[in-house]
């Protein structure tokens, strides 16, 4: 990803601040450090930081500690996307959602909101919508929702992105000083399926979190608020392939939570697999034939 931004002059906010990932409880603390000692040992830059260093360089209040990832970066994922879209001389087909298809000669024809698509081969890059293409994904990528809000720009204060509740929660500062939180998801049972609803009980608990740690944001206006859906795999591990029976048909999806980190590596694996019929080590879809 760094590679792509920096070698093409991408803007698209890239900024290489490393992350926080924050314990609300001894239990996770413990876990954290845990996870810290291993990560050393593969090499990882992460430093466990206590309570006090906390509070001084986040200014947050009733964590119990954490631990810092040095080198994680972050970027805006819309300019990202755009900016890929804009150099892969691709054309991008903007209000054909596809809704299904069928052989046709020795390819396949899609059948879309707008018109009907003849091609040799086909990549379901759908995620959390691929069972309203194929029933095969049913009970393999799970189409889950993630809340989000974001506040008026306040003072600049949060020098990196940050995780709590073991990465369940998510909230960063965005460049102009709003205010980004997501997740909790984990509230809701009923957070599963395509409908982007926003839901009044975890957009409250998002608010509750960032007045608790972040007293000074209690007065901030929430100016907007939205939800989207994710695909999480049956095993937690994405899967790449081709539909049994359909090798003219392939896929990737159900990160879990994790397509920005998955998104780059998933495309290159499904690119060896279509032109040098590499199949991918151990997110192979072939697991669940």
């Amino acid at each position: 990803l760094e590679d792509f931004v920096v070698g093409n002059d991408v803007d698209c906010d890239f900024q290489r601040r490393g992350t926080f990932s924050l314990a609300g409880s001894e239990v996770e603390l413990s876990a954290l450090d845990d996870s810290a000692r291993r990560l050393t040992r593969l090499g990882v830059s992460v430093d466990t930081v206590d309570a006090d260093e906390l509070h001084h360089r986040l200014g947050a209040q009733g964590f119990f500690g954490g631990a810092y990832y040095r080198d994680d970066g972050e970027v805006d994922p819309r300019k990202l996307v755009r900016a890929i879209v804009d150099r892969s001389g691709a054309t991008l087909l903007l209000g054909n959602e596809m809704h299904r298809f069928t052989a046709h000669g020795d390819g396949l024809c899609l059948y879309t909101s707008q018109q009907m698509i003849f091609c040799t081969a086909v990549v379901l890059a759908t995620n959390g919508y691929s069972h309203q293409i194929h029933p095969w994904f049913a009970d393999k990528i799970f189409p889950t929702r993630g809340q989000i809000l974001v506040t008026e720009p306040v003072r600049p204060f949060l020098p990196a992105p940050c995780y709590a509740n073991f990465v369940l929660d998510y909230f960063r500062q965005l460049p102009g000083g709003r205010m980004l939180i997501g997740g909790f998801r984990q509230l809701e049972e009923r957070e599963v399926g395509t409908a982007d609803e926003v839901n009044a009980h975890i957009q409250g608990a998002l608010e509750a979190f960032l007045h608790r740690h972040f007293p000074d944001l209690a007065q901030a206006r929430i100016d907007h608020r939205w939800s989207g859906t994710m695909g999480f795999s049956a095993d937690g591990l994405p899967m790449i392939g081709s539909l049994p029976g359909q090798d003219q048909v392939y896929f990737l999806g159900g990160y879990t939570g994790h397509g920005m980190g998955w998104g780059f590596l998933a495309g290159k694996l499904v690119a060896e697999l279509i032109l040098q019929g590499k199949s991918p080590p151990i997110v192979s879809a072939r697991r669940f034939f």
